[in-house]
């Protein structure tokens, strides 16, 4: 065994299990060895699965780990979700594959197992008891997925088993498994199965997956998921019987179904104090385990943050509730308004709700169509409104004005143009891999007034060397020129653009657009100045 994969171990012996830190440490440590050693992730396997054998009772263990350092190592190795290379990452997968049959068949006999306490002292995502274990080596599966695993039968194989887990452990909430459960292969009779499971069979609106099914459902999460895109079909199921539900189950599924994932359920001041008071304490908590090691960076260190916003938002519930209740309210009302997929939900929900259960969720949606309606900071602007041939120039026009002198005004912000947008959800982690289509639009049209266009004497195009144009951030969020993504070029079109420009005298970088001889004898003509990005 390679020699540091062996210390990592006894490393492993030592942290406590609720040392985020410190389990994190060992996990990245792991995934450094495992770029740069491939015996590496086959002896992680072999560990992990005599740890499981002998915990199981199929096999005493030989090489594995026993007792409270076992369950350290599951959740330790199960949640190793980064692989540095290509190879690594291979090998981690054809791991899953050669264990998979064993494995799945260890996973079934544990969900008979009962919930015992293995650990009082835990993570916070994590319980202590038995159902961890269960839920880790779920995440096995989730963590080492390729791109296109719905298609991989184990993956299908796995994931059917996960109503059974819910069901015999209702109380686990794990991201990762309502993800993977998407490999299901009836996923929408499983989510309408496990939602009236826990609404009508149970009443919890607060446990299982269920707060990870309406999210998505609503549109309050990054990505764009099968939940998002058959949000009415699956509510549709779900209440296809609502008219003989009881009065409390028609509420806790407006309150579950809508105004959680939306962050308005009515909550009292004294709730929402205790709320915060437990989640200061739990962090504060985390923050000590770990303090004997230098701690990472305040605003990368996700305790830190998550105390701090804590704090703050514990004392405004406690100096001005009202203020706290009425940013809450507008808050939800907003995100309601912006989301197609919340829309499409919230009326699904209403059209199929008995009429008395109605007018709540009716004013809602009122109040969003008109938060929809006012006056927007950054309204897209009519196609009229441009006098630029030439994209590319008028983006270097643009970055010269708004974010160089700062003469055209608002300058814009793709975040809040994002958060006012209502004719479909943009989301820069799932959009800015290219350009945002709305985003070049307003650029596009964007009226440029005569006398902010005689103000441009110089422009500059960035290959991105120079840390890339301020534009670009907004336009294409993810622009990469180091892994290929080249600035928007300036065409020859630019030449009838250039009657805009009567005070333009330079233009640096123009090497990056590759531009043509006619541009070139063009700006010539005009008298401007050719500088070269290096010399600039």
């Amino acid at each position: 065994m390679n020699a540091q994969l062996a210390a990592s171990l006894e490393q492993l012996r030592a942290v406590s299990p609720d040392d985020f830190d410190g389990l994190h440490e060992i996990e990245t440590r792991w995934s450094i060895l495992a770029g740069e050693d491939e015996s590496v992730v086959p002896d992680l396997y072999r560990l992990y699965m005599d740890t499981l054998r002998g915990w199981f009772g199929a096999a005493p263990a030989a090489i594995g780990f026993t007792g409270l350092d076992a369950y350290k190592f599951v959740i330790s190795f199960c949640g190793l979700a980064r692989f540095p290379s290509h190879g690594a990452k291979a090998r981690a997968s054809a791991g899953l594959a050669a264990i998979h049959a064993e494995h799945l068949a260890l996973l079934t006999a544990g969900l008979d197992r009962p919930d015992e306490l293995i650990s009082a002292v835990h993570l916070r995502t994590r319980t202590g008891c038995w159902s961890d274990v269960l839920a880790a080596m779920f995440e096995l599966y989730y963590w080492r997925r390729p791109l296109d695993y719905e298609r991989d039968p184990i993956f299908g194989e796995v994931a059917a088993l996960l109503p059974r887990f819910y069901r015999a452990f209702p109380d686990r909430s794990d991201r990762p498994l309502s993800h993977l459960l998407e490999a299901h292969p009836r996923y929408v009779e499983s989510v309408v199965d496990l939602i009236r499971f826990y609404l009508l069979e149970r009443g919890q609106g607060h446990s299982g997956p269920i707060g990870d099914f309406f999210d998505e459902m609503l549109g309050q999460t990054p990505f764009t998921t099968p939940l998002r895109i058959q949000n009415a079909e699956i509510l549709k199921a779900v209440l296809h019987d609502a008219g003989s539900w009881p009065q409390d189950r028609l509420r806790l599924f407006i309150e579950t179904a809508v105004l959680e994932p939306l962050n308005i359920r009515p909550v009292s001041q004294a709730e929402r104090l205790e709320a915060l008071d437990r989640d200061i304490a739990v962090a504060i908590h985390r923050l000590n385990v770990g303090k004997d090691r230098a701690p990472p960076a305040a605003e990368s260190n996700i305790e830190t943050r998550f105390l701090r916003q804590s704090e703050a938002e514990r004392h405004l519930v406690e100096t001005d509730f009202t203020e706290w209740a009425r940013r809450r309210h507008d808050a939800g009302v907003q995100a309601l308004a912006v989301s197609t997929a919340a829309r499409r939900a919230v009326k699904t929900i209403c059209a199929k709700l008995p009429a008395k259960c109605r007018p709540e969720l009716q004013t809602l949606l009122g109040e969003a169509d008109a938060w929809a309606r006012r006056p927007k900071r950054f309204p897209m602007p009519a196609p009229a409104e441009n006098r630029f041939r030439d994209f590319g120039l008028k983006l270097l026009v643009i970055e010269e004005l708004m974010y160089r002198q700062k003469r055209l005004l608002p300058v814009f912000d793709l975040a809040s143009f994002a958060a006012e947008y209502t004719k479909r959800e943009i989301s820069v982690e799932e959009d800015g891999y290219a350009i945002i289509p709305e985003v070049a639009r307003y650029f596009k049209n964007l009226p440029i007034p005569e006398d902010a266009l005689a103000c441009v004497e110089t422009l500059h195009q960035s290959s991105g060397l120079d840390g890339g144009a301020r534009v670009m951030a907004q336009l294409f969020p993810f622009w990469d020129p180091g892994s290929g993504d080249e600035p928007i070029a300036v065409s020859a079109k630019a030449i009838e653009d250039l009657a805009l420009l009567p005070n333009l005298t330079r233009i640096s970088g123009l090497e990056n657009s590759r531009p043509s001889q006619r541009l070139l004898r063009a700006l010539r003509d005009k008298g401007v100045a050719l500088v070269r990005e290096e010399d600039r």
